[in-house]
């Protein structure tokens, strides 16, 4: 479904991505763990085209489209939920999703209204807080609402940029079930993460970022069972389940 090929990615004279290649296939979850400032975020903002790359591909369901607008992408079926959400604060959440659909060609008003409570039966506290404004929820209702608007675009590949970053510990757990919940469900996902024992504990594959670079792919399984990855990334209590 996905696959970079060699991609350098610059922010000014600094060059934050050092011909990163990596691949997704249909219906799996594929992670990305590595520290801060790893060049995760830039590897996302580069497959979405808001960030553009210097050199090297990046191929969607057989198409080149490393030089097309992120417009474009997204109607291609690539969305992406940023780290910090960026909702529309002032805006209800039932707005907000609504809104999720807006670039889908003429979408049917008509199966709206089946889309939603088909999304509030995985977000059942969205339903209650439907009428309330986007920016009075709690961080992990936004989260929950960020990755909702997203699913109304009805992508087939959704990207996660840090879904657990500044959440409480339990309130991290219910983000990471329902990532879960959406692999039950046979959505493809790439996600980033810097809980990387969370994150690999629901993907299928998993790469290792370190300065722009991967240093190491493998099964998920075969990355939690790295001494190095242990070492730099998991430490105590690693097999733990992430929602336990």
């Amino acid at each position: 479904m996905l696959r970079v090929s060699s991609v350098i990615t610059y922010h000014g004279a600094v060059q934050a991505l050092k011909g990163v290649s990596l691949h997704v296939t249909q219906g799996e979850i594929v992670t990305i763990v590595g520290a801060n400032g790893a060049g995760k975020t830039t590897l996302l903002t580069t497959i979405s085209g808001l960030t553009p790359a210097a050199r090297g591909t990046v191929h969607f369901a057989d198409q080149e489209i490393t030089r097309w607008p992120s417009q474009r992408i997204v109607n291609a079926g690539i969305c992406q939920v940023p780290e910090g959400r960026q909702l529309f604060g002032e805006m209800s959440v039932d707005d907000n999703l609504t809104l999720g659909a807006y670039q889908r060609s003429r979408p049917d008003k008509r199966s709206l209204p089946a889309e939603l409570d088909a999304l509030f039966e995985l977000f059942p506290v969205l339903y209650e807080r439907r009428r309330q404004r986007a920016g009075t929820l709690s961080g992990g209702e936004q989260q929950m609402l960020g990755i909702a608007r997203a699913l109304m675009a009805a992508p087939k590949l959704l990207l996660l940029d840090e879904p657990s970053v500044g959440l409480a510990p339990r309130v991290a757990r219910d983000i990471f079930r329902v990532i879960a919940s959406l692999r039950k469900r046979g959505t493809t996902m790439l996600l980033v993460e810097q809980n990387a024992r969370a994150a690999l504990q629901v993907a299928d594959r998993g790469y290792v970022m370190e300065t722009g670079a991967i240093v190491l792919e493998g099964t998920a399984q075969e990355l939690l069972d790295d001494k190095e990855v242990q070492r730099a990334y998991l430490g105590k209590g690693y097999g733990q389940q992430p929602w336990e």
